[in-house]
């Protein structure tokens, strides 16, 4: 998916504060998201001390990060659309007269891809997704992509389930702490194996996907509702 200038000119006009605002804003955080660096999301997150725990904080930071796209689109040569994302690999067909790219669009789409890979916009290329982030047990860790995203969740965890200030009841909170604790300690020992970007068999996603948790994974992040 791409945005065009009307587009980023339509978000960037919203305010974060209303709520007719909060379904674009919150659709194109996660656009962000897949798309941006993690170290692009965290110089920005950092220059405006947000905290991406709130709800408004990510609805703050979509509407900066469309700010940022749009002077990014507006400073391209003129007739470049923004590109922040790029399209899947297709299978290859022949060209013909009608659609072979000329010598002058195909290296305004390079200097284009070119000039977003050296700004950090776009993530490099790299190995899909094999569909284990999506498992019950890495919804209970926020479903990392990376380790170090797997530990910053979890420290993120255990803080907000600690017994002392949980708010579940007193049994339930240390059976969750405990359950954190152990689920993780589990994940990153084995991490070559449980990472996302493994290569897995789909009978061996489909046992992930399946695999039953004691508490349902959304509950774990109840600060973020």
């Amino acid at each position: 998916m791409t945005y065009t200038l009307e587009q980023l000119e339509t978000i960037t006009s919203l305010n974060p504060a209303h709520k007719q605002a909060i379904e674009t804003l919150l659709s194109f955080y996660q656009f962000i998201r897949s798309t941006w660096t993690a170290s692009a999301i965290a110089q920005l997150k950092q220059a405006h001390d947000l905290d991406l725990r709130r709800k408004q904080d990510r609805l703050q930071l979509a509407h900066l990060a469309a700010r940022e796209e749009l002077d990014f689109a507006r400073s391209l040569p003129q007739g470049l659309e923004p590109l922040a994302d790029l399209p899947p690999e297709t299978q290859y067909q022949p060209e013909t007269p009608e659609t072979a790219e000329s010598e002058s669009d195909r290296y305004a789409r390079l200097e284009k891809f070119t000039l977003l890979l050296l700004t950090g916009r776009i993530l490099p290329s790299g190995q899909p997704l094999n569909g284990t982030q999506d498992a019950p047990a890495m919804r209970i860790l926020g479903s990392p992509k990376t380790l170090t995203e797997l530990e910053y969740n979890y420290k993120q965890l255990v803080k907000h389930h600690h017994p002392d200030i949980s708010p579940f009841s007193t049994e339930e909170a240390q059976a969750r702490f405990t359950y954190v604790r152990k689920l993780y300690q589990l994940t990153r020992r084995c991490w070559e194996q449980l990472n996302p970007t493994a290569t897995i068999s789909q009978e061996t996603l489909q046992h992930r996907l399946k695999a039953r948790v004691p508490y349902s994974p959304e509950s774990f992040w109840y600060w973020l509702e």
